[in-house]
């Protein structure tokens, strides 16, 4: 009998460690810092020294052994790897139950338009092996037709077996909440390798995904953030208390609702909107057209405390335009936001001790009145001294070097008085020449200034006599 439960238990724990070795060497977390060679493999011992696996106790020869007789699993030396028909297969399977999910029928044009004007309500099984992420995967049609096969409850194949549809009509499954955004959430940063499959497995554990949005770039490029909507809005609301959550890569990823990122983004709209109406220079939009009340005094900081992670922290809670953070007073630090309520928002969730900044309980104040004025002056001086150092560093657009190295104002008026025009091309010495001295026929040096006027007397001489 004892025999019997110790093998029973062995049995459940070489399940166990098959379920961890599919999930990690699928990319999941807990293994990002394995990697795989061309072929799909890794070194057993590599599995071994992760964090997770020398906690429960999995050695060399234990995963060595499981993967030997797992059938989702393949063994080549001391190597090991997801077993690739298992691996597609179950790739495939996912796919179908996306692209046939209620809630992507709803949005998808294409697939949805074909099984709805189907008379059977099916779509051929040729036009769904042309789908680009089939073909990425070198999908065959037996290999499509086997992992329909595996979802009876969902899908269904014609006698044929030329086309596939519902089991279930779409318009026989029940009308989800009226306002989706209740159950969506919001996460970014991604990387731009970031898949659909990729971050349904990060927040699948929450409840059961409906549909997932990632925003492009005309270039094609993942614009950074992703939507994700639930089947309901408890497992939204799980996923928004996480605040963070880790990526398979190790990016620290930040999650706010649907319906939050909504106000957020009207905030913004609305003082874009009355920066330009008060019609400020490009230079004080981008510098100082925020509205009043949105520079916020945080206080009670770590000595050892980094501007990145004070930029984090306030992240979570709205977006941060700036923080002015100096290494010579680093208890305090000065936050801009977007708007005043964003900057309220700060202020209420760190004066209530809901938020911390390297692990200490911080204080938050927003500037108000003179205070706030002269902080905008610091400000001010700063970019201009800024500015002034950039123009030395690149040069004043506005002068040109001349032949000798020396640098000479352009003239910004190309007309005017010729003896002014040919005055500016004098070299330096004639200049001088003219203001210091001139020599008269007998050697005998005078003023310059004399020389004009006698000219001018004998002129007025000339005309006298011709008058006459």
């Amino acid at each position: 009998m004892g025999d019997q439960n110790v093998e029973t238990q062995w049995e459940e724990e070489e399940k166990r460690m098959e379920g961890y070795l599919v999930k990690w060497l699928s990319g999941e977390a807990g293994a990002s810092s394995i990697s795989l060679d061309k072929d799909g493999y890794v070194e057993a011992s590599s599995l071994a020294s992760l964090r997770r696996s020398r906690r429960m106790g999995f050695s060399v020869d234990m995963i060595l052994t499981v993967g030997r007789k797992s059938k989702l699993l393949e063994v080549h030396d001391n190597r090991i790897r997801r077993c690739q028909k298992e691996a597609k297969k179950s790739a495939i399977v996912k796919l179908l139950e996306f692209w046939f999910g209620v809630h992507n029928l709803r949005r998808d044009k294409f697939l949805g338009k074909l099984l709805r004007e189907a008379a059977d309500g099916m779509v051929s099984v040729d036009k769904i092996l042309t789908f680009n992420k089939l073909k990425v995967l070198n999908s065959t049609k037996e290999e499509l037709l086997s992992a329909i096969e595996d979802l009876p409850s969902f899908l269904k194949l014609s006698e044929n077996r030329e086309r596939v549809g519902r089991v279930k009509h779409i318009e026989e499954e029940p009308q989800p909440e009226e306002n989706p955004d209740q159950r969506t959430v919001y996460i970014e940063t991604f990387s731009p390798e970031t898949t659909h499959e990729k971050i349904a497995e990060l927040v699948e554990k929450f409840g059961k995904v409906g549909y997932i949005s990632i925003p492009r770039f005309k270039d094609g490029t993942i614009k950074g953030f992703a939507f994700v909507e639930f089947e309901l809005e408890s497992s939204a609301k799980a996923c928004v208390e996480q605040r963070t959550l880790k990526s398979t890569h190790g990016e620290e990823l930040i999650v706010i609702s649907k319906l939050q990122w909504l106000a957020m983004k009207e905030e913004l709209k609305s003082a874009r909107k009355e920066r330009k109406e008060r019609g400020m220079h490009a230079k004080q939009v981008q510098n100082f057209g925020y509205p009043i009340g949105t520079l916020v005094k945080v206080g009670g900081l770590s000595e050892a405390v980094k501007r990145q992670e004070i930029y984090d922290a306030l992240q979570t809670i709205t977006p941060v335009a700036f923080v002015d953070f100096k290494r010579s007073t680093p208890e305090i630090c000065f936050a801009r936001f977007y708007t005043a309520s964003s900057a309220a928002k700060v202020e209420e969730a760190l004066s209530a001790g809901s938020l911390r900044i390297g692990s200490r309980k911080v204080v938050a104040r927003i500037l108000t009145g003179k205070e706030e004025s002269e902080q905008w002056k610091i400000i001010h001086k700063q970019t201009e001294e800024k500015e002034e150092k950039k123009k030395k560093r690149v040069g004043d657009p506005r002068t040109k070097e001349d032949g000798s190295g020396t640098v000479q104002p352009q003239r910004q008026e190309r007309e005017g008085n010729k003896d002014e025009k040919h005055e500016t091309h004098l070299g330096e010495s004639e200049v001088r020449s003219n203001i210091d001295v001139q020599s008269d026929s007998k050697g005998v040096k005078r003023p310059a200034e004399e020389d004009s006027i006698e000219l001018d007397e004998s002129k007025k001489k000339k005309t006298k006599k011709r008058t006459n």
